[in-house]
């Protein structure tokens, strides 16, 4: 063996026991990759353990025609690809080949490259903790990122093609994230969400360094006015409004994740983190809160200006991205991320440039790795800020559009609203050329917010979006719906920056969304006659059980939805003005829950709240609601609700009503637990079935209409009602009716 110029050569000498022998010889087929008969503009590049997977994916995008002409999909077979680039040896340069030849020489040439399989920083293994380096990660010094792999024409540090990465790391994972891909473009969760803009921000207060870190807010403001998109509500998170209790912040990580679950189209966040938690308050922290999120279909994508969040590469633990991505029954559709250090300046200048090309341009289905590729490709940077910038990585579907409301609504209303006063409004359903769709029908709910208000957080100056002063469901009809509401007297008095919004859906998937800006609000309707009497209220538990009847000291689930009817002549307050906030105490425990009241039909004067009340334990629980209208009259009810043990199912308080009867009556008894199936049955006094009845099966009071037959003679009957649970268990109970007529 030569070692070199003027070293003399060393020879090892081995006898056959040394030679490595290999562990299995397979025969392989060719794939073919390098032959100029390929095409395809979409190419999933993954491991052979996902190539089911991945086949999956790619028929779903050669088939997705919503937006145009489909995608024509490949999907390449890594190890294929290491045999035909790289004489079969794991090597990153092979990826990169690949990609290379595909562009010079397929038609179509590939514009989406999406690596499906984690990677890790450990090549060989010598740490004992890489599973498989399905798809490796390219390393570069301090520096990890996948846009390496794309970066094949002019000899510059640029993307040239979309690529993202969805980081699993069995078989199981796989399926379970192409199956949430293909859900969320074919059978999309209609709501408010896909409406919703979420802006996080970060407080100014870094414990390490003790420096005022003010530029979080100030650039989330920015980020608000110039590169959101407009016609989205926004909806701000700042967690210097939250106080420091220790060294943590409880309610604002309460607060993050309950406005997670309740959904965004987008969510960025502007601040500190790791790849396992959000700022130094630990707002967020993966291995504790990963257990709370529960957004089911209603999937942002993420964008986090900050640094190393998105290190995937590690294979010791799984970053916030990853698992995100990953969780099969909620988390994000795609989270956009710094895979190692950054720093802020160019942390937003890369945010800033992504959302405008996103959110704002002409095109407002921009597919997200397209938007992320051409945002690197067009900001201005120094090698510095281009070091940092290469680092964001999508851990997601490059190809995937965000489910934006496709079809827009024009909303009609006065420029200018005062306390008091009742307003009318109306709006239509249109398409993107401004056209009314007159043959849509469907629901829509319509909201009217007060002015916002220039505030102060941590000294820095945030525009607050304005409360909701009315909220209500109105029916969509030939694609056009009207309705009424009064303003509250709890406004701000502003004048200045008032809104309307409405979001339309119908029983398919075409949903719609519009808002009207600008209205002033202020000054004080005269001649009004105010009422002075409170809201009627009626309690009624999940879904109503015995056709909305509740009486107090009925028997609940242990999880108990509420479903209450509130009535009044002036409406409900919403805004959840200070002492004037919808209010539900149970033991003691105060709720606010005033977001959970809906006006119905395109009014104000009725509406419902519907709200989840958390796990009870078995016993007899005290429940009071207050609820105030807009002219400041308050009310409340209260209540004795009760939760049976689990293991004790009961049927009690079984009646007939009227006894005697004539013509028709009811069966009533309670459920102390729900039922999978309740019978009643009437005999004669000798036995012989006269009638049978399905029962009513929720917990509580159950009352069931019967007729007897007109054949029946007058006399005694014996009835029978018999509840089974999901288990088997049975319980029962007999009584007797007399039939007089």
């Amino acid at each position: 063996m030569h070692t070199g110029f003027g070293v003399p050569p060393l020879y090892v000498a081995i006898d056959d026991a040394g030679w490595k022998r290999p562990a299995a010889i397979e025969r392989k087929s060719p794939a073919r990759l390098k032959t100029s008969d390929n095409g395809a503009d979409y190419v999933i590049i993954t491991h052979r353990n996902f190539c089911a997977a991945a086949e999956r994916l790619a028929a779903w995008r050669a088939e997705d025609d919503r937006f145009g002409t489909p995608l024509v999909t490949r999907v390449a077979d890594v190890e294929d690809i290491y045999d035909e680039f790289s004489g079969g040896l794991l090597d990153p340069m092979a990826i990169r080949s690949f990609v290379n030849y595909a562009v010079d020489n397929w038609d179509p040439a590939p514009v989406f490259i999406l690596l499906m399989g984690d990677g890790s920083y450990d090549y060989k293994n010598n740490l004992g903790l890489s599973d498989a380096n399905w798809i490796p990660a390219f390393q570069d010094g301090a520096s990890m990122y996948d846009e390496w792999y794309v970066r094949i024409e002019g000899g510059d540090e640029l993307p040239d093609l979309a690529i993202g990465r969805l980081p699993v790391g069995s078989t199981k994972e796989a399926e379970a994230v192409v199956d949430k891909l293909i859900s969320y473009d074919r059978n999309p969760e209609i709501g408010l969400w896909q409406a919703r803009a979420l802006l996080v921000a970060d407080d100014i207060v870094n414990p390490a360094t003790h420096q005022d870190e003010s530029f979080f807010v100030r650039d989330a403001e920015q980020m608000a006015s110039d590169f959101l998109p407009q016609d989205l509500a926004v909806s701000k998170l700042y967690f210097g409004r939250f106080p420091l209790q220790g060294r943590t912040k409880p309610s604002a990580r309460e607060a993050f994740v309950r406005r997670f679950n309740e959904g965004a189209l987008i969510l960025t966040y502007i601040g500190h983190g790791n790849p396992e938690t959000l700022t130094h308050e630990q707002i967020f922290v993966l291995t504790r809160d990963i257990d709370g999120i529960d957004n089911g279909g209603r999937l942002p994508l993420v964008y986090t200006a900050a640094s190393q969040v998105g290190v995937f590469d590690d294979p010791s633990r799984q970053s916030i991205p990853e698992v995100f991505v990953n969780k099969p029954d909620g988390g994000a559709i795609g989270f956009i991320s710094a895979t190692r250090v950054g720093i802020h300046h160019s942390n937003m200048i890369l945010a800033k440039e992504f959302h405008e090309i996103m959110y704002n341009s002409d095109d407002d289905r921009v597919a997200v790795g397209l938007a992320l590729m051409a945002a690197k490709q067009r900001v201005t940077l120094s090698p510095g800020d281009r070091t940092n910038v290469q680092r964001y990585s999508l851990l997601g579907d490059p190809a995937q559009i965000l489910n934006r409301p496709l079809l827009s609504v024009q909303i009609e209303a006065p420029d200018s609203l005062q306390a008091r006063q009742e307003v009318r409004f109306a709006g239509r359903v249109q398409d993107a050329s401004g056209d009314a769709i007159t043959d849509f029908s469907g629901q829509a709910l319509v909201q009217a917010f007060d002015s916002s208000v220039r505030s102060v957080v941590e000294g820095n100056p945030w525009e607050q979006p304005g409360v909701p002063i009315f909220r209500s469901l109105a029916r969509v009809e030939g694609g056009v719906f009207a309705g009424v509401f009064r303003v509250p007297r709890d406004i701000s008095y502003r004048e200045s920056e008032g809104s309307m919004s409405a979001y339309v859906w119908n029983e398919g998937t075409q949903t719609a969304f519009g808002s009207v800006r600008g209205i002033a609000i202020g000054g004080v309707e005269q001649g009004l006659t105010p009422g002075n009497n409170g809201p009627t209220v009626a309690l009624a538990f999940d879904g109503a059980a015995g056709g909305g009847a509740f009486r107090d000291g009925d028997f609940v689930s242990s999880r108990p939805r509420l479903t209450a009817l509130i009535e009044d002549e002036d409406g409900i307050n919403i805004t959840g003005a200070i002492g004037h906030e919808i209010e539900l105490q149970i033991d003691g425990e105060l709720f606010k829950v005033t977001d959970s009241y809906t006006s119905q039909n395109g009014g104000y004067k009725t509406g419902l709240l519907d709200y989840e009340i958390a796990e009870l334990d078995p016993g007899s629980h005290q429940l009071r609601l207050k609820v105030w209208d807009n002219l400041n009259n308050s009310s409340q009810v209260e209540a004795t609700i009760r939760v049976a043990e689990a293991s004790v199912p009961s049927l009690t308080s079984v009646i007939f009503h009227p006894n005697p009867m004539q013509d028709q009556g009811h069966f009533t008894y309670t459920l102390a637990t729900p039922a999978h199936a309740v019978s009643i049955k009437v005999f004669t006094l000798s036995g012989r079935l006269v009638d049978e009845l399905k029962g009513g099966e929720l917990p509580g009071y159950n009352q069931v209409s019967w007729e007897p037959p007109s054949a029946l003679a007058n006399g005694t009957y014996l009835y029978h009602i018999q509840a089974t649970t999901e288990d088997g268990f049975g319980f029962e109970a007999t009584s007797a009716v007399q039939v007089v007529r």
